[in-house]
């Protein structure tokens, strides 16, 4: 599975250009005495994600997952959680480890019903991923 992330690319140059920019803003523009804190903070935010969209370029980076196709974020969520329960909490650890195997269970069930799914209603589809189950099961 692919996976792709959308990060800034932080450099010296990008962080004065965002400096500048913040030096420059007249703040009194922003903010009039008669704002609450709350809507205050959402401004102050939305402005600093407005300046950083505008002065630090991104860039997306893919990369290969090596989990399994069944493997939802969910799934690799009640992974972690239970791996870092591990030597905290046993009842927490155990409890975990059983929601795990039954969101295993489902996950593969889900994605044996995708496949055939896909399978029934699109030859080339179902092609491309024969091949690329025969593929993983001749790499393991």
């Amino acid at each position: 599975m692919v996976w792709a992330l959308c990060l800034y690319v932080w450099s010296e140059d990008n962080t004065n250009k965002l400096l500048n920019c913040l030096d420059d803003t007249d703040w009194s523009q922003l903010f009039n005495t008669d704002t609450d804190i709350n809507t205050a903070a959402d401004t102050f935010v939305s402005y600093l994600n407005f300046c950083i969209d505008e002065c630090v370029p991104t860039k997306l980076v893919k990369y290969l997952s090596r989990d399994k196709d069944w493997v939802t974020p969910e799934v690799r969520d009640l992974f972690e959680r239970r791996n870092t329960a591990f030597n905290k909490n046993r009842d927490d650890y155990l409890r975990l480890k059983s929601e795990t195997r039954n969101a295993v269970r489902h996950a593969k069930k889900d994605h044996a019903k995708e496949i055939e799914e896909n399978m029934k209603s699109n030859s080339k589809t179902a092609l491309s991923q024969l091949k690329r189950i025969l593929n993983s099961q001749i790499k393991h």
